[in-house]
């Protein structure tokens, strides 16, 4: 009797040891798949995040209201200032008319690349991870937070609100 209930206790101590390791060492940081809905914003209300086979896309949102402002401005800032090119009032309105981030991210899926070269940050204490998404410049991306505690996606930008988007 006394063996059985040695052996019962060291399954249990295996098991409890082995879902503690999961869950402090595990990977959190990659976006799990589902439907992530927006929370916070009442302009864009039946917005979400459809995750799935390592691809994302956002429906029911127009981006360009959101950002594209922010991004024409910043990549002509960047060519202007940085790679010293003079540029004319014809070929400002060609890169904004070029510019369609609905296209690249709400009309197909994109690639969440989790590449080292790819997050600003993970930290694992508080569930939070920040990737960026869309390239402006050289230094510069659209980029996303996600707390792996909460399940949720949080689109940020310095120029416009927050956006929360939490899993289903």
């Amino acid at each position: 009797m006394k063996k059985i209930v040695g052996i019962i206790a060291i399954i249990l101590v295996v098991g409890v040891i082995s879902f503690v390791g999961f869950w402090f060492f595990g990977n959190h940081t990659e976006v799990k798949a589902g439907i992530y809905r927006v929370q916070n914003n009442t302009t864009y209300p039946e917005a979400y995040i459809l995750v799935e086979g390592g691809k994302a896309q956002f429906f029911n949102i127009d981006l360009n209201a959101l950002y594209k402002d922010c991004v024409v401005e910043r990549y002509i800032t960047y060519l202007e200032e940085y790679k010293e090119k003079k540029l004319s009032v014809s070929d400002k309105t060609q890169i904004e008319d070029s510019i369609d981030l609905n296209a690249q991210f709400c009309e197909s899926k994109f690639i969440l690349d989790y590449s080292k070269e790819n997050y600003n940050f993970v930290d694992d204490s508080t569930g939070l991870c920040n990737y960026n998404f869309g390239k402006i410049t050289d230094t510069d991306y659209l980029s996303y937070n996600y707390d792996w505690k909460k399940r949720s996606i949080t689109l940020t930008r310095d120029e416009a609100e927050s956006i929360v988007f939490e899993k289903e």
